[in-house]
């Protein structure tokens, strides 16, 4: 995993002396860049996404479980995320977590972002300064004197949501989580669909918020232990209080983890559900999916089965065939494929 522009541009103005590092600092999204070795002792990274996060564990820096819910930092580095209201909520929480005499610096690619952030710190009240490169722009400002009026707002617009599903249920969900605002189409589908019961040790792969694994654990009461796995650590969290209530006496474990390699520590599986991710930033790659069947496929037993939805249009066939014994397509509808294959 290379540095990204995005993170080369981030470091620009500590490169070339246009702000200063002081300590203690607070990097959001942080991500690997050489010139965090000069602050690795002062810097508190915080990364939801476990790639990113083992790339930095790999260089000696620890990664807090969440953002700080108090704090006076003297900097505060920000790799913005593309979701306008994520990203919003990112820069308030970097606001709110700065010191008086503290400075924000901010990031993202002009696509995505990266054109918006010098009118969202205005509208935070900051004074800015800005440059560009690698297609990228990164704004820094001191904290503003008194509190910016549209402050809690950005923080309560993107904490956590609830949303309510056909069902009658409630889930809490999260500004930047896959889906966040809705029930996923693909993940209803699927669930529907499954016509053949579950039982025994089970998974979802990139569980989301909890959804799907909702839907089954209610459907299937064979299901003796479900593992809800999934690569954002906010996920996570939110699914840990989605299915607090569901368990029925059965064992539901929680893993944060890259679903594009193998899985140490898991239990060989007796069936799999999974809507695979397809975009990596604003790009379609189906080796993303392609990846997860992959994995799907390692952790299976013999004989286990894996329930997955897709976009129809994705490329998936030839890498369900390459690895499962039989597969088949269940239904084609309302655009999506739901494929049902034995290891």
């Amino acid at each position: 995993m290379t540095t990204s522009p995005s993170l080369q541009t981030l470091f620009l103005p500590l490169e070339q002396g246009l702000i200063e590092a002081r300590t203690p600092v607070l990097f959001l999204g942080a991500g690997w860049n050489s010139h965090l070795s000069a602050i690795k002792d002062h810097v508190h990274c915080w990364q939801p996404f476990f790639p990113a996060a083992e790339k930095l564990r790999a260089h000696g820096f620890e990664i807090l479980d969440d953002i700080p819910e108090s704090g006076a930092y003297g900097l505060v580095l920000i790799d913005l995320p593309k979701q306008v209201e994520e990203a919003q909520f990112w820069l308030a929480q970097g606001l709110k977590l700065c010191a008086p005499d503290g400075m924000v610096s901010a990031c993202a690619p002009n696509d995505a972002n990266g054109n918006r952030i010098q009118k969202w710190m205005t509208e935070l009240d900051m004074e800015t300064d800005a440059t560009s490169k690698n297609k990228a722009k990164v704004v820094w400002g001191k904290r503003p004197r008194s509190k910016p009026a549209i402050l809690d707002e950005w923080l309560e617009f993107g904490g956590l949501q609830e949303l309510e599903s056909d069902e009658g249920h409630v889930f809490v969900s999260q500004p930047g989580l896959f889906g966040w605002s809705k029930i996923d189409q693909g993940s209803a589908l699927l669930a529907d669909e499954m016509i053949t019961p579950l039982a025994g040790v089970g998974a979802d792969f990139g569980c989301g918020y909890g959804y799907l694994s909702q839907r089954i654990l209610e459907k299937n009461v064979g299901i003796e232990t479900l593992l809800l796995i999934d690569a954002d650590s906010r996920a996570i969290a939110c699914a840990e209080e989605n299915l607090m209530n569901v368990q029925g006496g059965r064992t539901i474990q929680y893993y944060w983890a890259d679903l594009s390699q193998k899985i140490d520590g898991l239990p060989p599986l007796d069936f799999i559900v999974m809507n695979p991710p397809f975009h990596i930033g604003k790009n379609t790659d189906p080796m993303l999916g392609q990846s997860f069947i992959k994995t799907a496929a390692h952790h299976l037993k013999k004989g286990g089965k894996l329930w997955m939805v897709a976009n129809a249009h994705l490329p998936y066939e030839k890498t369900l065939n390459d690895n499962f014994k039989t597969v088949r397509v269940v239904i084609e509808k309302e655009g999506f494929k739901i494929f049902e294959a034995i290891a």
